[in-house]
Parts: structure tokens; sequence; C-alpha cells
């Protein structure tokens, strides 16, 4: 940054971490420190097999949230992590009602040979 006194100079403005997008430029966390935790890490804390952690993440919408998922590609290689936020959100909401609908609602293959 440079100060100066002509009145011309671009203005210097500070900007709310709530609001990025008017930044000109945005300090960056270690995404593998914020993203630290594998499906099944999540799964196992959850206490559930990672097919039905699947289900409630997807029933939820947590691996189309970036605050929860980030995939963190490694050549062809695609790596999905998850925050300590997406735990919380998981744990706050788990029932096993919930599960069950998770479980009943999620997508499934088509059978060989079915059009």
């Amino acid at each position: 940054m440079r100060i100066v006194k002509n009145a011309d100079a671009p203005a210097v403005r500070y900007v709310s971490g709530d609001d990025p997008t008017a930044a000109a430029a945005i300090r960056e966390l270690d995404l593998q420190k914020k993203y630290h935790l594998s499906p099944q890490q999540l799964a196992d804390q959850l206490q559930l097999s990672t097919s039905k952690a699947k289900a409630l993440r997807g029933h939820l919408g947590i691996d189309d949230d970036a605050r929860y998922v980030h995939v963190f590609e490694f050549g062809s290689q695609k790596h999905p992590r998850y925050s300590d936020n997406a735990m919380r959100a998981l744990k706050e909401v788990y029932t096993p009602a919930l599960m069950e609908q998770a479980w009943a609602a999620r997508p499934r293959p088509k059978a060989r040979g079915a059009n």
C-alpha cells in the first residue's frame, strides 16, 4: 500500500470478512486445516456406516455447501474433505427418524438391463 496526498488517488476501503466479493485481496486460510475430516472420519464420529453418512449428507445438502465441504484435486484424483462446521451441523439435526428418512430418499443406481 502507498499513501499519497493526491486527491485523484484511489481510495482505500476496509471490507468486512462477510463480504469478500468487494475486497481487492483476500487472505486465504490453510484449507487442509479447515477441511480436515474425511468422509470415513465423519461417519465414524456419527457412529454410522459410510453409506448411511453419505445418505444423510445428501439429504441435508452438506455436500453442496462450501461452508461444509471442499474437494481437493490432486491430478485426476478428487478428495472431498469436511470442516468441523459440517460435523456440528450433522450432530445438531441427527435423529434416528431423520436417518431413516434420508436412507429411504437416497438415490439408487439403476439395475443392469433396466430402461
